[in-house]
């Protein structure tokens, strides 16, 4: 019970935290994380190779040093469009959607990131059943967890494999 609490506790903290950064901003932020990722994905190793040559450095010490770089590069592009376009958001009814839209998204962050923690806890709690009993983790009350038990019988993953109804009906009608 105790659990279900700390991952409640998390999920409030992330929406308060949306709230405050608004709408923009955690839309941005999430932009710039996926699209710094992809993009360093794509570039690091051409870059890399090329300056690799340049700098006399080993290419897998370039290729990793550009990856950093390149995300870097797009995590701050991306803050400072999101936090531009916060700023002139901030005023009357388009300021009230942006708090209310990053109160959401802080939440959906929120409640992803709480079902990590459960699922690792659920992933490790097999091995470490002494740990449950024998230390102060017996008071987070994990044998009643609710929370415990959605991420142990879902797996979000698969889950996100699956068709959707959409995709179901259309492939029927096929």
């Amino acid at each position: 019970m105790i659990f279900d609490l700390l991952c409640l506790g998390l999920i409030a903290l992330f929406a308060l935290l949306g709230a405050w950064r608004g709408l923009m901003r955690q839309i941005f932020g999430v932009v710039g994380f996926i699209g710094g990722i992809v993009l360093a994905r794509l570039f690091a190793e051409p870059f890399g190779d090329a300056f690799a040559k340049d700098l006399s450095l080993p290419a897998t010490v370039a290729t990793a040093a550009m990856a950093v770089a390149i995300f870097l590069v797009v995590e701050i592009v991306s803050k400072l469009i999101g936090n531009s376009l916060h700023k002139n958001l901030a005023h009357g009814f388009t300021g009230s959607v942006d708090k209310v839209g990053g109160f959401g998204v802080g939440a959906a962050k929120g409640l992803l990131v709480a079902w990590a923690v459960a699922s690792l806890v659920a992933l490790v709690r097999p091995h470490m059943s002494h740990v449950e009993h024998d230390t102060p983790v017996a008071k987070l009350g994990l044998d009643h967890s609710n929370a415990l038990a959605a991420a142990t019988e879902v797996n979000l993953i698969t889950e996100l494999k699956q068709p959707t109804p959409l995709k179901k009906k259309l492939t029927e009608a096929r």
